[in-house]
């Protein structure tokens, strides 16, 4: 698989949580939903994150990193929410790429700004994954 390939089925698991609508980078037109949302930003590589093989390059991996920001209205919801995606992201794995990790970096629980107003509460999830370029 490559990183599209990868980031399509991670969407996908994604939009089988019921009443989340998932947008890929931008919410279209600029107009925000009126609940609870996600936004998959995928296609991340890692700079100079590859394990080479010392044998040929066609066994070399990629270091992958994404991330998803879950909007809500209420903290009860978002935390909801969050625990969703943890319980469907975390651990997936394909042919040719590795387990799903929760890196945490840049991750917020709070109250956000006015961008994403009227929504109040969001949170920024991080993860990785290593995909073998041998697939």
């Amino acid at each position: 698989m490559n990183v599209y390939e990868v980031d399509q089925q991670l969407i996908k698991l994604l939009e089988g949580i019921e009443g989340l609508p998932v947008y890929e980078d931008t919410v279209p037109g600029g107009a925000q939903p009126d609940g609870v949302y996600a936004v998959f930003f995928g296609g991340d590589l890692a700079p100079r994150a590859k394990a080479v093989s010392i044998a040929s390059p066609r066994y070399s991996a990629m270091m992958h990193t994404f991330a998803v920001l879950v909007a809500a209205r209420t903290a009860s919801v978002r935390n909801s929410v969050r625990e969703e995606v943890r319980n469907r992201l975390v651990g997936w794995a394909a042919p040719g790429v590795g387990q799903v990790r929760e890196t945490g970096q840049l991750n917020s629980y709070g109250d956000t700004d006015a961008t994403i107003q009227p929504l109040k509460y969001a949170c920024y999830m991080t993860f990785q994954t290593m995909i073998s370029e041998a697939v």
